[in-house]
């Protein structure tokens, strides 16, 4: 009748360093667990168990650990396990001494410690490892006494590797893992020599005892091998159908974060989550030859050229560096809820996205982003690791129904309003002066982008009235200056355009404004108009 006891970690590792070894020495640790180190632990476990029952028969005990030597017990080990990776590494206190020896000096009493490397091995908590000893016929006396003793065993090897004992019922097994004291290419493990008597008093010694002083192993062990079982290959995740309907022109995300940015810090979110999907849209299209977007433009052969070409509808420039025209590239931008906060973001296209670029736009929403402006000594990537003010992105499904006024939504309105500021684009000419002209002014800029826009997206409607939005009161705009500016927000630029705004030493901010459109007749189109409109700006939603 087979003896079997099922052993089961429940921090998922096993913590110990075999015999004679420093842990900095066995980067591997003790697997599988040693018999003899469980012989030490059940006799141990024994004081503890005559303590609390009164049972001071020795002998019982020693018949019992002398049964258990007398045979080399096979395992069933867990197949998927590993040695886990880095090892950390803890302080130790080792005694207590004085900080400064010297007489003269003043001292204070202070743990002294030592840094220990502590190798584990990963093994998942409901997954046991079963100890088999095949032709071991325990009395009904000494299996009650097992239990006992198994009961009372808490962790098994460092304090630390919690774990549970039990026995069994006798249930075939087929072994995964045999013990060989010939075959030495496996891992050593330490056990009592089955052909020796086992002798209670070396078992019960520490590991500094005389006994054992100039000896590899105690007397009465010996290094048996154990060929580990064969690790079952990783099945790569297999990839998920493109469940998106296509063609897909609107791809949402939820956004969560510690602290949400502010309004002005919005383009900042837009921009780094652009450049993430360029970056991931670069290594698609290019099968990993070119890892970032920037690269693809060191290099004018026909490859590059066509790499770029490929993801213009992303980038908003073709292969030749030209941009595109008519507001064909994706808008990114951030859609604040009814409290203001930017819970919502949202990619969008008229043309459709193909699946490449699908995919690229979800492997960025795993990134998360900063959204504070790293210093002169900090790149962006250091500035993304450190800074505790991130936001993640989590893709919402295609079943979230689009938001009112976003592409795919049907709402018809002849009132739009300001969702995100509008900020009006470059104004270079000026009367002497400095004065605006009636035509640069950022109403005027605002209704001839509109119209521009419906012209665009083949909208039969007009402009009827434009009214200005601050703080809750309405009002027509001059014609001959620009309104208060209801926010002050950071606005896209280019390479070219930062560089001569540092050189100038002017602030990257603009202001912004917030109208009201009234049309002669209901438009259901997105309307987003104005400076950084790709990136979340000038966006407007019916009323």
């Amino acid at each position: 009748m087979a003896l079997i006891i099922e052993q089961r970690f429940q921090l998922g590792r096993f913590h110990a360093t075999r015999w004679n070894q420093n842990p900095f020495e066995d980067r591997h640790g003790e697997w599988p667990p040693s018999p003899w180190r469980l012989l030490r632990a059940l006799a141990a476990r024994w004081f503890q168990y005559s303590r609390e029952t009164g049972d001071e028969d020795a002998t019982k005990r020693d018949d019992l650990l002398q049964r258990l030597a007398s045979e080399v017990p096979t395992f069933v080990l867990p197949p998927s396990t590993w040695r886990g990776e880095p090892a950390p590494r803890q302080y130790h206190k080792t005694e207590v001494g004085w900080t400064d020896a010297s007489a003269k000096a003043a001292a204070v009493r202070k743990p002294k410690s030592t840094l220990t490397v502590d190798h584990f091995r990963a093994v998942a908590p409901e997954e046991g490892v079963l100890w088999r000893w095949s032709s071991l016929d325990l009395t009904a006396e000494q299996r009650s006494l097992l239990n006992a003793l198994l009961t009372r065993t808490l962790y098994f090897g460092r304090a630390e590797a919690w774990c549970t004992f039990r026995v069994t019922d006798d249930t075939p097994v087929v072994a995964s893992c045999e013990l060989s004291a010939t075959d030495r290419t496996g891992s050593p493990v330490l056990v009592p020599d089955p052909n020796v008597p086992l002798n209670i008093d070396l078992l019960l010694a520490s590991t500094d005892d005389a006994a054992f002083k100039g000896r590899q192993i105690p007397p009465g062990t010996q290094w048996f091998y154990a060929r580990l079982p064969r690790v079952p290959p990783t099945k790569a995740k297999p990839k998920l159908p493109n469940k998106r309907p296509h063609p897909v022109q609107l791809i949402q995300f939820a956004v969560g974060g510690r602290v949400y940015p502010p309004l002005a810090q919005w383009v900042r979110v837009t921009e780094r989550f652009r450049g993430t999907v360029l970056r991931h849209a670069t290594r698609i299209v290019t099968d990993g030859a070119v890892q970032f977007f920037s690269d693809l433009w060191k290099k004018g052969d026909e490859k590059h050229r066509a790499w770029r070409d490929e993801i213009k509808l992303l980038s908003g420039k073709d292969g030749e560096g030209k941009p595109l025209k008519d507001h064909q590239h994706s808008f990114f931008g951030l859609w604040p809820d009814e409290n203001g906060q930017p819970t919502r973001l949202i990619v969008w296209r008229v043309t459709p996205f193909n699946p490449i670029e699908v995919r690229a736009i979800l492997n960025a929403s795993d990134e998360e982003l900063s959204w504070r402006f790293p210093n002169r000594l900090t790149s962006q990537a250091e500035a993304n690791s450190r800074d505790e003010w991130r936001v993640r992105l989590v893709p919402l499904p295609t079943e979230v129904a689009p938001l009112p006024g976003m592409i795919g939504s049907r709402i018809e309105s002849t009132c739009w309003e300001s969702l995100v500021p509008f900020v009006p684009p470059n104004r270079n000419r000026f009367r002497s002066g400095g004065r605006l002209r009636a035509t640069e002014t950022a109403t005027a800029l605002l209704r001839s982008g509109v119209d521009e826009w419906l012209k665009l997206r083949g909208i039969n409607a007009t402009i009827n009235r434009i009214e200005v939005l601050n703080d809750s009161v309405t009002s027509a705009p001059s014609q001959n200056s620009d309104p208060e500016a209801t926010d002050w927000v950071i606005t896209h630029e280019t390479a070219n355009q930062r560089a001569a705004r540092l050189e100038q030493r002017q602030r990257r901010v603009r202001p912004a404004y917030r109208y009201r459109i009234t049309f002669s007749k209901p438009v259901h189109a997105p309307i987003c108009v104005g400076h950084s409109v790709h990136f979340g700006l000038g966006l407007f939603v019916p009323q």
